[in-house]
């Protein structure tokens, strides 16, 4: 019985050199590869295969540049209002913008922001 175990629980395996995998019957499965090794998981000694598609990896890719590129916009959309001066917002509005924008877990993983200054401008 296989058991798709999360790549989270296998963080060493991860870090393997692409040269440790090895190419997987190309007639079948194109350029996909594969680390096998041995290891204990959840308590028994259990083979793992971790595999490695070009294809999938071009395409996530592909969707994580434009996701990373999305929140970029928004970013600096916010910031481009909030250096106008033209708002109101409190700062806990304004992490609260940031923290939807970079909620999903790779932006969020590569981006920093930086909120300066504690008030609203206020508006005589």
């Amino acid at each position: 019985m296989s058991r798709l175990i999360p790549h989270s629980d296998c963080a060493d395996l991860l870090k393997r050199p692409a040269r440790a995998r090895r190419l997987v019957d190309e007639p079948r499965f194109g350029g996909l590869t594969a680390l096998e090794t041995r290891r204990t998981v959840y308590g028994q000694d259990r083979r793992v295969v971790l595999p490695h598609s070009p294809t999938l990896h071009t395409a996530q890719s592909r969707g994580f540049d434009q996701t990373l590129a999305k929140a970029d916009a928004r970013l600096r959309d916010l910031a481009a209002t909030l250096a106008r001066g033209r708002t109101r917002r409190a700062p806990e509005k304004v992490r609260a913008e940031v923290s939807a924008i970079t909620k999903d877990p790779w932006v969020a993983r590569v981006t920093t922001t930086e909120l300066t200054g504690d008030t609203p401008r206020i508006f005589g």
